[in-house]
């Protein structure tokens, strides 16, 4: 995964753990962790630490409260391909998250509602 696809407020997994991304620099990343009941910050250090995307699932559709997606699976063993409509007319192609949350926020101008319980 690259850092340069990330904007601040990304969810990405980092072993175990999920984490919303808080700030970033040339250091590594400051994020939130997500998976407990608490939210607890915590320093990603991008140099030795594996960041990783979160795939787009059934689960975490059931969390998106304001996107429809629509999958496709290549049935060649690869991550299937979720697509969002735009407008009605324009479809983009995302399998991760923070890819869809980019995706949001650039088109709508609004942060992608996520739940996380």
């Amino acid at each position: 995964m690259n850092v340069n696809e990330l904007m601040i407020g990304n969810l990405v997994k980092s072993g175990n753990g999920i984490y919303k991304i808080a700030a970033m620099s040339v250091n590594g990343i400051e994020a939130l962790e997500l998976t407990g009941s608490d939210a607890v910050k915590g320093f990603i250090d991008a140099s030795g630490v594996i960041i990783e995307p979160i795939p787009v699932t059934e689960e975490w559709q059931k969390k998106i409260s304001n996107v429809q997606l629509y999958s496709f699976d290549h049935n060649d063993g690869s991550e299937p391909v979720y697509s969002f409509w735009f407008n009605s007319k324009i479809i983009f192609n995302v399998q991760y998250i923070h890819q869809l949350q980019n995706l949001i926020f650039v088109l709508r101008g609004e942060v992608l509602e996520i739940n996380q319980q």
